[in-house]
């Protein structure tokens, strides 16, 4: 192979914002539309949370020009064309109620719902720009190619593990700190959990209570409560004890001393046992620090 040495002539696509994509087999399309591209099928279809899909904008037409043929037919007949890259200006997002909401991602259940919460699959389609009133705001909607980007960067929540921390940990009666670290990441926690990974049927007595807190200061909610009887039997083994949901003042930013701590006048596990329980919480990162 060897560099070129002649002109060659290309043709460009001057807007990368515009996509033709085929539609996908009876899926009726409307103009204005949330738009996704399906990675397995290659095909477009309303935005949804659900997997194999990216968010590429809205549908502006159909790629002949003819916005009755909107539906797809099984073939290559019928293409959209949509357009992401762009702000939504003054649109209703579910979950939006204040200025603070800016920077939040925005995710589909449909296409025609936006909403803040993130559902159990599906990437976000966009980042919220502005905030108006209520649950009205701009909207930035992600082009194919920020999507694409976006589902290889590491996803916005995931498990962050604690250790392995055997029962002899949680003898004593008194509070007590059993693990500390410098955040260096911005996230919020949304759930703390214990998984039971060595037993020994010696446990006949252990009642603790687990919490986190940010800079000394408690989470609300979060608690968790580990028991002899989860780590007696071979067959605790694999069962997640999943605290009290965490409602508030869960915000780690970087620099923060996030904490693990035992509650006092709990009941002291046996001691000198095999038992052990690995901690771990799931956390969601935010932007910024």
């Amino acid at each position: 192979m060897a560099d070129p040495t002649a002109t060659i002539t290309r043709n460009y696509v001057l807007d990368r914002q515009r996509l033709e994509r085929i539609i996908k087999s009876s899926e009726a399309l409307t103009v204005g539309g949330l738009l996704a591209h399906n990675f397995s099928l290659g095909h477009s279809e309303f935005a949804d949370d659900a997997n194999e899909l990216a968010g590429i904008g809205v549908v502006v037409g159909q790629a002949n020009g003819n916005n009755a043929l909107l539906t797809g037919d099984g073939t290559a007949t019928y293409k959209s064309v949509s357009r992401g890259g762009i702000i939504l200006d003054n649109v209703s997002v579910t979950g939006v109620s204040a200025v603070t909401d800016a920077g939040k991602f925005i995710y589909a259940t449909d296409g025609q719902t936006m909403t803040l919460t993130r559902p159990a699959t599906g990437l976000p389609i966009g980042i919220l720009t502005n905030w108006r009133a209520t649950t009205y705001c701009d909207v930035y909607l992600f082009d194919f190619i920020d999507s694409v980007l976006l589902s290889l960067m590491r996803p916005p929540r995931e498990i962050k593990s604690f250790g392995t921390f055997p029962t002899n940990a949680f003898q004593g009666t008194a509070a007590a700190t059993i693990w500390t670290e410098t955040a260096q990441d911005h996230y919020k926690f949304i759930s703390l959990h214990a998984l039971p990974v060595a037993h020994d049927n010696a446990a006949v007595a252990g009642a603790q209570s687990i919490n986190l807190a940010i800079d000394t200061v408690d989470v609300t909610g979060g608690v968790l409560s580990l028991a002899y009887t989860s780590c007696d039997v071979y067959t605790d083994m694999g069962t997640a004890i999943d605290a009290t949901a965490i409602t508030a003042l869960n915000e780690v930013h970087m620099g923060d001393v996030v904490i693990l701590e035992m509650a006092a006048s709990g009941t002291g596990f046996t001691a000198d046992v095999a038992a052990a329980f690995h901690l771990y919480a799931i956390v969601e990162y935010l932007p910024g620090a």
